[in-house]
């Protein structure tokens, strides 16, 4: 059997294992660190669909494999209809894409049968995010203590504040004092974060709840009588009832000041608890009621976040959610946050409106149509720019509000959420953008990069109304691009024949229902960071094909193309050029000769063998400088050393380059580097000698030096 890993969007699980077995040795060159830092192992997911193959060639469904979070997220400058955790790839944000399941009672127990509701099991909860590909939810929370849609009978624990020795509030326990929080709920935010953290998923954590203030539906939902600010149950004198209606709506405006002051000690005592860690978004209010006075209050505590996030070490993304009844996108749209979760007319889920990056916007079925949505709507809003989650029942016999809810589509809605996520990842979603422009992509639902090099295309057939139409115009017809098949009741993978750019294609798929046709550049690239467009790619391809490097690191396989190269990976890198990949120093034996390299350091016998072949004689001192970048002009000698030998004098330097006068300690050594054809400067007639060199230029530099191939 043959594996050509080249083609890592194509590997198969045995190519895979052998893949990672035969890299992780010589990945052990991250960018500033040690083979230690790599991971040992990789977590392939069990879960796969059966395959069928056209033109001869199978793939099974992969979910995507779950990191931790880190990096806290932004709105992505380069495609402002996703976030980014600051990650950079050829120089441009990488898009992370949100999506999963939420459930009412996953941080605040709730339950209709006890005052002290059953525990939620969380890690159960995880485990389930985790085996359908998900990577978001929304970190429900009431205000109220007692009281449901169904009646008085349903009860939340735990809450912020602490009881007095004062009874009775309308729960039957002591009353609540605003003054003290209950520091169990905090821990409990924060454990919960955490270990979401270290699923790779991502939390919004919603800060106050519109159905705890005030009857929303039916009239048995009477959740004002069990709300701390209701001044039957708080020893404080709060009183959030203002107009004595019975209600709490007014405490979701800035109409009680001393309420407001009571809402932002919460807001900043959530913060404090959270802000350090990166998987965090905050979402103001679930579906308070609308208006005016509604708008005034969210768009306050938006920038009443921002202000008390600016003096802290991470800011994180701030959402506004539609309020119901009376709810307008527009003050969405309008609004200072980051992240928008916005309505529907007529509740239809048929033609999603395309996202044009006002927002990032986070498409919600608790706000289009409440327990509603099917696999196509999920394909729909993905393809038109958004990032679906769903209002999950989960394992509930009730929702979090007290009343039966079911959805027979709740199955597939978690699978194809599962789906998008592992296309938004395979994608460089950074550099696609949705239409609905038929004449583009026949069904209007279509992300695409229509681009020369790298180009993608990924459309939905809603219906099996026949064949599908793309455009392929910006690609040559010269250009080979591979086609592929998501059967999205199944999730089973079709590959299809392989085409050339050019024109209007028309295509058939193998099956009949929705589908999905994903198009894509054959020339892929090897690494996740290193796009087809990037500026080194071939010489990245053709070093790591000549198995001089197996990137930085793995789970995703990367090449950290922008990192500077250390003296150390420089010592590995030139010896593998000089005397093949395969090449293993000798035993480092009881010194290496270097002050600053002990025996046990992880490139010793690299930087050993570099000395005794003469190519090095150390940063001076005694020492090596090994975790010190190269500079351009030591690339320059060192290079030229390692191709002619250690007695090699270039020619005397005649003043080529601008930055690199005559008299320059390197200067005759960088004019022959530019002589041989391995360089050609930095720019503008400039050298740049003493910038550190990226780990695509070494590249560059090795791939010209030693004539290695390039694909």
């Amino acid at each position: 059997m043959e594996c050509d890993m080249r083609n890592f969007r194509s590997i198969n699980r045995i190519c895979l294992l052998i893949f990672l077995i035969t890299i992780i040795p010589i990945s052990g060159f991250p960018s500033n660190s040690s083979p230690s830092d790599l991971p040992s192992s990789v977590s392939i997911y069990p879960e796969s669909v059966s395959v069928h193959g056209i033109s001869g060639y199978t793939q099974a469904f992969l979910p995507s494999a779950q990191t931790a979070a880190t990096g806290s997220l932004f709105v992505n400058p380069d495609n402002p209809r996703y976030f980014t955790d600051g990650t950079l790839v050829n120089g441009k944000y990488k898009a992370i894409f949100l999506t999963g399941s939420h459930t009412w009672c996953n941080f605040m127990d709730c339950d209709d049968n006890a005052s002290i509701p059953a525990k939620f099991d969380y890690s159960a909860y995880l485990n389930f995010l985790e085996s359908k590909n998900h990577n978001f939810f929304r970190l429900w929370r009431a205000e109220n203590v007692r009281g449901g849609e169904n009646g008085d009978d349903f009860w939340f624990d735990p809450m912020p504040y602490q009881r007095s020795a004062t009874c009775c509030a309308f729960d039957g326990k002591n009353k609540f004092n605003l003054n003290q929080f209950n520091q169990a709920y905090f821990d409990r935010m924060r454990q919960r974060v955490i270990q979401a953290r270290d699923r790779g998923i991502y939390v919004s954590i919603m800060l106050f709840d519109g159905w705890s203030v005030e009857t929303k539906f039916p009239s048995t939902h009477q959740p004002w009588k069990g709300h701390p600010y209701n001044i039957n149950n708080n020893i404080n004198n709060i009183d959030g009832d203002v107009n004595n209606d019975n209600q709490g709506d007014e405490t979701h405006t800035l109409a009680i000041s001393a309420v407001t002051t009571l809402q932002e000690a919460y807001v900043r005592k959530v913060i404090d608890t959270v802000n350090d860690l990166d998987n965090v978004l905050y979402e103001i209010s679930n579906e308070s009621r609308g208006g005016a006075e509604n708008r005034l209050w969210q768009y306050h505590m938006i920038n009443y976040i921002k202000t008390y996030e600016s003096g802290k070490p991470k800011q994180h993304p701030v959402g506004m959610t539609i309020p119901w009844p009376d709810g307008s996108n527009t003050d969405l749209l309008n609004s200072p946050a980051d992240w928008i979760s916005p309505n529907i007319p007529n509740n239809d889920l048929s033609n999603p409106p395309i996202a044009n990056g006002t927002k990032v916007v986070l498409a919600d079925t608790d706000h289009l149509c409440g327990i509603c949505g099917d696999r196509q709507w999920v394909w729909k809003s993905f393809t038109r720019g958004e990032n679906p989650i769903f209002m999950d029942i989960y394992d509930n016999a009730t929702s979090g509000r007290g009343i039966p809810f079911y959805n027979p589509n709740e199955t597939e809605i978690r699978n194809n959420l599962g789906y998008v996520r592992s296309y938004a990842n395979r994608m460089n979603l950074a550099d696609m953008a949705p239409t609905s422009n038929t004449s583009l992509c026949s069904t209007g639902f279509c992300l695409r990069n229509a681009v020369a090099n790298g180009a993608e295309y990924l459309v939905y057939r809603p219906t099996d109304a026949g064949d599908i139409t793309v455009n392929l115009s910006a690609v040559s017809s010269s250009k080979s691009l591979n086609v592929e098949w998501l059967r999205p009741q199944t999730g089973t993978i079709y590959s299809g024949e392989v085409i050339n750019g050019g024109g209007t294609r028309s295509f058939t798929s193998p099956f009949s229902g929705d589908a999905v046709l994903y198009i894509y550049d054959s020339v892929t690239s090897t690494f996740s960071d290193v796009p087809l467009n990037y500026w080194a790619w071939n010489y990245i391809e053709g070093l790591y094909a000549s198995g001089i490097t197996g990137g930085c690191a793995i789970n995703p396989l990367r090449y950290c193309p922008e990192s500077d190269v250390t003296r150390a990976q420089m010592a590995v890198f030139l010896l593998k050029g000089v005397h093949g990949s395969s090449y293993t120093p000798p035993a480092v034996g009881s010194s290496t000769g270097f002050a600053d390299v002990p025996t046990s350091y992880w490139a010793a016998p690299w930087i050993k063998q570099l000395a005794a072949e003469g190519i090095t004689g150390g940063c001076g001192g005694g020492n090596f400088c090994p975790d010190t970048p190269v500079t351009r002009a030591q690339m320059a000698v060192f290079l030229l050393k390692s191709k002619h030998g250690v007695s090699y004098t270039p020619p005397a330097a005649t003043g080529v380059f601008a930055d690199v006068p005559v008299g320059y300690w390197a200067d005759k050594w960088i004019e022959q580097l530019a002589a041989e054809g391995i360089t050609g400067g930095c720019g503008g007639g400039n050298y740049c000698p003493d910038t550190p060199v990226t780990r695509a230029q070494m590249a560059v530099f090795l791939v010209k030096t030693f004539g290695i191939p390039l694909p």
